[in-house]
């Protein structure tokens, strides 16, 4: 997967990039003018995809995903925050990275508020689980054994939850991955 470098360091130089990058176009919300600058695939470095800020990281360099997100919370009053919210979650639905960016409890409310991206959101899943499928178990933030992608995406797990799968059906990773989840919720649906 590629992922903009800028979101590859420690936690202290990745949060300050992002700020300054988030600040540029967050006041417009016009985050299609985002320029997160140049990729690097993360076949080629090491480090954990982190989706969350958390106290106790596992130490050294890894990919701070969340960072743009967290960036707007320190940025945005709360006034302006869900129409904010909105056009950033819709922007990070167009690829695996940016996703990434989308999968902590920051934006579980706008899932909640806006009840119309949860599909879109469960789509938008769907179709990079391979991609996410393909890192392993690089997922964090943890200071244990690293996760697998159905590990942290909690939000995928509410979105799912809410359009009408049960606990039970998303306690394990389905075999197929959450494909099979929404193929149960269309044939649900008649």
């Amino acid at each position: 997967m590629k992922i903009p470098s800028m979101l590859y360091g420690r936690p202290g130089a990745v949060k300050s990039r992002a700020k300054k990058k988030v600040r540029e176009v967050v006041a417009a919300r016009e985050f299609e003018r985002l320029d997160c600058g140049p990729f690097v695939d993360t076949n080629d470095v090491e480090g954990l995809l982190l989706v969350r800020s958390e106290r106790f990281q596992a130490p050294g360099e890894h990919f701070h995903c969340y960072a743009l997100t967290s960036a707007i919370f320190d940025l945005v009053s709360a006034s302006e925050m869900f129409a904010t919210m909105d056009a950033w979650m819709k922007w990070s639905l167009l690829d695996a990275w940016r996703f990434l960016g989308v999968l902590d409890d920051l934006t579980t409310n706008a899932l909640n508020q806006n009840r119309s991206l949860l599909f879109p959101y469960v789509e938008a899943a769907v179709r990079f689980w391979p991609e996410f499928k393909m890192e392993g178990r690089r997922y964090g933030p943890t200071l244990d054994q690293p996760m697998g992608a159905w590990d942290v995406m909690r939000n995928l797990k509410y979105a799912l939850a809410n359009l009408g799968l049960t606990a039970d059906e998303l306690r394990a990773e389905p075999p197929d991955g959450p494909a099979v989840l929404v193929a149960r919720l269309n044939a649900a649906k008649g």
